[in-house]
């Protein structure tokens, strides 16, 4: 392993460490070292060879996850009845979490889509079945499935039909008469889903026929254009 992954890999280990001091340290220098040249260099080598024992970026998310579970997990367990300005810090702090994901994914798949479509989908899906996840969670995740896999065109191919359900169910309701399409301007924090969001059962089946540019771009401009701002409300 060379030595900028080694510094990677210590440092995805030290996210996982029992005091939040620690982790905290942490995170500027992840930060630093997934935009690194070199280290990012070796992460799409071995992310394109597909080859496991290689640290890559599935390998680097999944640190990512388990940092993120148990930040979330100190934050579910603080006290309740607080002053408003713990409140406000807390707020910043789910704020600063969820970045980090979005930021992550724009690292990993900037220069091609390297993160695998399953890794995503299940980070989402999870984050928003928990109902006691915010309504910062539940908008940055919505935002993630529109901005960087709905707008992926390599990862329509790998959205089966039962997962385009189960984003039914998360986020909106599938009509079998319209590819995409998303009606109403907001996300409501309360039923943790984007109004009106629709998708085609089809999509899924793309394995078994082509998809034309122009119902791709139709795709894309349903789908995104009402919504690309509703994560940084």
């Amino acid at each position: 392993m060379s030595l900028a992954l080694n510094d990677l890999l210590i440092c995805c280990r030290q996210l996982e460490h029992d005091r939040a001091t620690e982790r905290r340290k942490e995170v500027e220098k992840f930060k630093q070292l997934i935009r690194d040249p070199e280290t990012v260099q070796h992460l799409d080598r071995h992310s394109d060879s597909k080859q496991g024992k290689y640290l890559n970026w599935d390998a680097v998310f999944r640190f990512l996850q388990k940092y993120i579970q148990k930040e979330t997990e100190c934050l579910k367990t603080a006290k309740a009845n607080v002053s408003a300005s713990t409140q406000s810090t807390r707020q910043k702090k789910m704020q600063e979490i969820s970045s980090l994901v979005k930021y992550f994914i724009k690292c990993a798949n900037k220069r091609a889509p390297r993160l695998k479509c399953q890794e995503l989908l299940n980070y989402i899906m999870e984050t928003v079945k928990d109902s006691s996840n915010g309504a910062i969670y539940r908008a940055d995740c919505s935002n993630i499935l529109l901005k960087d896999i709905l707008s992926v065109r390599k990862y329509w191919c790998e959205i089966s039909q039962q997962q385009w359900l189960v984003c039914r169910n998360r986020f909106g309701s599938v009509n079998g008469a319209s590819a995409c399409g998303l009606r109403g301007s907001g996300f409501d924090s309360g039923q943790g889903h984007v109004p009106g969001l629709r998708a085609h059962s089809q999509w899924g089946m793309c394995r078994r026929r082509l998809i034309d540019v122009p119902l791709s771009s139709m795709f894309l401009t349903l789908c995104l254009s009402p919504f690309l701002s509703v994560g940084n409300q």
